[in-house]
């Protein structure tokens, strides 16, 4: 078995709509336009991986924001994901079908601890969820142990999908904890999605 072709899980609506389920994109009246609401609101993303290696998506749901990413991006990206949720960790395994053990179930307490699952990657992706607040002692240390999973020389790179004062807000918070992006990045196409990196 090999990874699922794009084309063939964009291709049927109701398999698309049950990808994007949680994923915050609307569904549009019109088929097809469903793709092209995701695709404006997350391929921005694939202009922030600067070269091949290793990407995990920390809290990948059932992978298909990495599987885009694979089309989208020029370079090589191999593929890793962790979930707390067993049924989207058991989507993305058959979504990757050659790579499964690439994704690894984890606990709501715990970040990467199968035997044989990388602790560093080249690139690390988090998409921060709305209700995260980071002025929190116990969510800054999760930051760290997320941030941690960053090989030297790699990039950390957390996503925000919130309102753009929500987001400009938690960038804020993190500022005055003394975290310096290397850079923030707005979706072009809406100014609610931002992203920001740290070059390890």
């Amino acid at each position: 078995m090999s990874t699922i072709p794009l084309k063939s899980l964009v291709s049927d609506p109701e398999v698309l709509r049950r990808l994007l389920e949680g994923s915050g994109i609307s569904a549009p009246e019109e088929e097809g336009e469903i793709f092209a609401a995701w695709e404006s609101s997350r391929r921005f993303l694939s202009e922030l991986i600067p070269r091949s290696g290793t990407l995990l998506d920390y809290g990948c749901a059932n992978g298909f924001l990495l599987r885009c990413l694979q089309e989208w991006c020029p370079h090589t990206i191999v593929p890793y994901g962790i979930d707390i949720d067993a049924g989207r960790i058991h989507e993305a395994r058959r979504m990757f079908a050659d790579v499964p053990e690439n994704f690894c179930l984890v606990s709501p307490d715990d970040i990467v601890r199968e035997g044989g699952f990388p602790r560093e990657f080249d690139l690390v992706y988090w998409a921060v969820g709305d209700n995260v607040d980071f002025s929190e002692a116990a969510n800054q240390r999760w930051l760290r142990t997320i941030y941690e999973l960053t090989a030297p020389g790699g990039r950390f790179v957390m996503g925000f999908y919130q309102s753009a004062e929500a987001n400009q807000a938690k960038l804020a918070v993190l500022s005055a904890l003394g975290m310096t992006f290397a850079e923030v990045v707005q979706n072009p196409s809406s100014s609610d999605e931002l992203a920001a990196w740290i070059d390890a």
